[in-house]
């Protein structure tokens, strides 16, 4: 049934008379509202009654509520509808649903939605034990009836039909925006006796060009500059960038954005707001409320404690707490954990404060009423002192979601809390208003958004073949044949293109002028215009370019001026410089490095792993080796052990390591964990043994030991890891490393490995430096000895005094560009592969 249009008045002289007008969507509704009370503000109206302007549900649902109360089944709310289909279809006892349900709720209330708006009765669905999706569905479609009906509930879809003997005619009420007729709503309307009214303008569009684009990118832009364009000839213009692809609707508007940011944010908005789940506050408390007790992913937490936004404490403190957090072996920490930490410390009480009000809140029990976790989530947040951000929309929103959580008790049993969240997370999967577009001289729509909204000016995107009309895409769960007897336009050909005609029709009418533009390709596949284009002209007048971005303005606008760089200047003071033998490792591989790490203090986050990683593992086999070594004092000691004493011995040094590590990192490593890495070190620490006892005779000077050394004008702390005193005479400095060292890193006139150079030229009595390589690839010693110093591995210097003076020449040099603050990008060759400082020293940008 078509419905007849109005008689030729204006809407908004209906308005104020009473009248009420329907549109299809809300923002027809928001923006005819808005140019009401322009219109009245331009007439030099002081005050005015309201426009009664409302979407079509909201006008269900208001007539709703007129009828009596008493008499009237409750009508269910759009969380408690889906909460219904979740019981049902979770319940329904298919396999393989638990990942799916969220989508199978979703497309379930689709076609029970179609399936009432298109007055197909419920007796036609196909019935059965096993059969096609469609009578699944069917069966769940009457068990969806049968619990309405036993409980006495009214769900939206039936609620045009249940009215519709209830309603006597309304002369006041009109029609606006709607393209096409739906049986259940046009019979409702007829029956109350409603009249469409076109828009207060001419129905044809003044001009239409057609204009071919490479891909949908570019196709927007060309878009926006026109807008532009149009705008720089006549400020007052009013103007609609139409997307037929609603899917697109998010990355468009972001593209748009960017093409309005310089010609003036203000001039360009959406119909659509973001997302309430994606705004950065809804995603915070969503993080917030997602905490475990027991078990969080260690980026969730370190996400947490970076949180610029997060008022719990001091946030340079939390982000030092982050960085150590960082350090431990852990890919996940408890909340009890979390909380103790935090209470070592003083700038974190507040946290420690939030998270131990969160950890009480999580002990109740494990299924609860949804009213209960809605006040649960609630008092989570305000310990945390959470806020829906500066616009009180969206604090109300919040609200409103806890609401219809609540409502949902109605429907659904006690549930867990990753039940209770996930059903809050489906209802933030909506959009506010986009209070902005209604004064935006530019609106990005969609195209059921843009019908019968007058603009001076359109460009409509996608015009395609594959497009438009948009393809055929039958309701998979109800019958064919039924959805073609019920003449469901998806269903036939010369319905979808009739629609589509119209469609078009009312998005152009009234427009001064029409763009209708479609992209040549969709990634490989090659596109063509719509039938709709054909015969249209090109668009003649050239496309304005976009002004230019904001720095090519600075540097051609704007004067510039340089100044010669003074560097960080020399060190101060007598204490020790930070960074011990590193800080001459980095200044030799660059100097800016050695500034930016040990002055700057800039260093990389780590990147939390499982188990330990190489730092770890070589903390722990430095402190085995430091515990045999503590206990046997000389080779002696080690050569008198037999084979079980030497395993007691090297067992009992890794368990003391094992368990010094857990109280330090004050975590526990786990049954597992331990046996693992106590075997793998009981070989390697054996196998070591082995070969120590094969050197010429000495004993341990020292092991772990921390001194100050004097190269130049610097002061540096070290500590080496241990020192032999040979039989031979004099002292030999080792270094354990678990990694693959290079003797050749301690030569030239830049050496790359200072550490045991350094020890060599300023601890007494050095015979020889070398590297303990204790690990599965390379194992054995890597050094260089004087004459008369003998052991595998150890390579016999020509001249060891000469070796001497020349790390002490080259070690000094580096010491003076130290502590005279030379800090020029100069890298050694290959010294930025594994650099992390390469955004902040910005080497690539003179390169290119």
């Amino acid at each position: 049934m078509s419905m007849p249009r109005s008689a030729p008045r204006s809407a908004y002289d209906a308005l104020r008379q009473g009248a009420t007008l329907l549109t299809a969507t809300r923002f027809q509704a928001d923006v005819l509202r808005h140019e009401f009370d322009r219109t009245c503000l331009a007439a030099g109206l002081r005050a005015w009654p309201s426009a009664d302007v409302l979407p079509y549900p909201a006008w269900l649902e208001r007539t709703y509520l007129d009828q009596d109360r008493d008499a009237a089944p409750l009508l269910l709310g759009g969380a408690q509808r889906r909460a219904l289909w979740r019981r049902i279809i979770g319940g329904s006892g298919i396999d393989g649903i638990g990942g799916q349900l969220a989508g199978l709720v979703r497309r379930a209330d689709e076609a029970w939605r179609q399936l009432h708006d298109w007055q197909i009765p419920l007796a036609a669905l196909p019935s059965g034990e096993h059969g096609t999706e469609a009578v699944i569905f069917a069966g769940w479609a009457r068990d969806f009836e049968r619990a309405c009906a036993a409980a006495n509930w009214l769900d939206p879809a039936r609620l045009a039909a249940w009215l519709q003997p209830r309603l006597a005619p309304q002369a006041t009420l009109l029609l606006r925006g709607f393209a096409g007729d739906v049986p259940a709503r046009t019979a409702l309307l007829a029956a109350c006796g409603a009249t469409r009214q076109a828009p207060a303008a001419a129905e044809a569009p003044g001009a239409l060009w057609q204009q071919p684009c490479a891909d949908s990118a570019t196709e927007l832009a060309a878009a926006a500059r026109w807008a532009q364009a149009r705008l720089d000839r006549e400020p007052d213009a009013r103007i609609a960038i139409v997307l037929l692809d609603s899917r697109q609707m998010d990355a468009a508007a972001y593209r748009l954005r960017r093409e309005f940011a310089m010609a003036g944010p203000e001039l360009f908005a959406a119909a659509q707001d973001e997302m309430l789940a994606r705004t950065e506050s809804f995603a915070r408390a969503f993080a917030l409320l997602e905490l475990e007790a027991k078990a969080n992913p260690i980026e969730r937490i370190s996400a947490l404690l970076t949180d610029p936004w997060l008022d719990a404490g001091s946030a340079s403190a939390r982000a030092l707490f982050d960085a150590g957090l960082r350090r431990l072996p852990l890919l996940a920490v408890s909340l009890v954990w979390l909380a103790r930490e935090a209470r070592r410390q003083a700038p974190l009480a507040d946290l420690e404060r939030s998270l131990s009000t969160q950890l009480a809140e999580l002990r109740g029990p494990h299924r609860r009423t949804l009213r209960d976790w809605a006040g649960c989530f609630s008092r989570i947040l305000g310990a945390w002192r959470w806020q829906a951000g500066p616009d009180s929309r969206l604090a109300a929103a919040w609200e409103a979601l806890l609401d219809e959580l609540v409502s949902i008790d109605l429907v659904l049993p006690p549930q867990s809390k990753a039940a209770a969240l996930r059903l809050l997370r489906e209802q933030a999967e909506r959009r506010l208003p986009a209070t902005a577009a209604l004064a935006a001289p530019v609106r990005l729509l969609s195209a059921d958004d843009a019908i019968d909204l007058r603009h001076d000016y359109v460009w409509v995107c996608g015009l395609h073949e594959q497009g438009w009309p948009p393809p055929q895409r039958p309701q998979p769960w109800l019958p064919y044949a039924l959805q073609r007897r019920a003449g469901m336009p998806q269903c036939d050909a010369a319905a979808r293109w009739r629609l589509a005609q119209a469609q078009l029709a009312a998005l152009l009418a009234g427009a001064r002028g029409a763009v209708l533009s479609w992209p040549g390709r969709d990634g490989e596949a090659e596109l063509r215009p719509a039938a709709a284009l054909s015969g249209l002209p090109a668009l003649a007048a050239p496309i304005a370019r976009r002004p230019p971005p904001l720095w090519d303005r600075v540097a051609t606008g704007a004067p510039l001026e340089s100044f010669a760089d003074p560097g960080p200047g020399p060190l101060r003071g007598a204490a020790p410089a930070r960074g011990g033998a590193a800080l001459l490792d980095d200044q030799s591989a660059c100097p800016f490095r050695a500034v930016a790490r040990h002055r700057l203090r800039a260093e990389p986050l780590d990147e939390p792993g499982p188990g330990l990683d190489a730092r770890g593992r070589g903390q722990l086999l430095h402190a085995a080796l430091q515990r045999c070594w503590h206990r046997l004092g000389t080779q002696q000691a080690l050569l008198a052990l037999d084979a079980v004493a030497r395993r007691e011995l090297v067992t009992q040094a890794i368990d003391d390591a094992l368990a010094a590590a857990q109280h330090d990192w004050r975590i526990d490593f786990g049954p597992r964990f331990l046996a693992l890495e106590r075997g793998r070190l009981v070989l390697l620490l054996e196998r070591w043994l082995d070969l120590e006892a094969q050197r010429e005779p000495f004993t341990v000077a020292a092991t772990e030991q921390t001194s100050h050394a004097h190269i130049g004008a610097l002061v540096l702390r070290l500590r080496f890891d241990r020192c032999d005193a040979l039989a031979s005479g004099g002292q030999l400095i080792i270094d354990y490393k678990s990694g693959e060292p290079k003797t050749a890193d301690w030569q030239g006139d830049r050496p790359r490995a200072c550490q045991l150079p350094l020890y060599a030229i300023t601890a007494p009595d050095v015979h020889g430096i070398a590297y303990a390589c204790v690990s599965r690839r390379t194992f054995g010693f890597k050094g260089l000895v004087a004459d008369g110093v003998a052991g595998p591995g150890l390579l016999v210097s020509n001249s060891w005094d000469e070796q001497l003076a020349s790390w002490r020449a080259a070690l000094e040099r580096l010491a003076a560009e130290v502590h005279t603050g030379v800090a020029t990008v100069t890298p050694q060759a290959r010294a930025c592969e594994y650099c992390p400082l390469d955004a902040l020293c910005r080497i690539d940008e003179p390169r290119r």
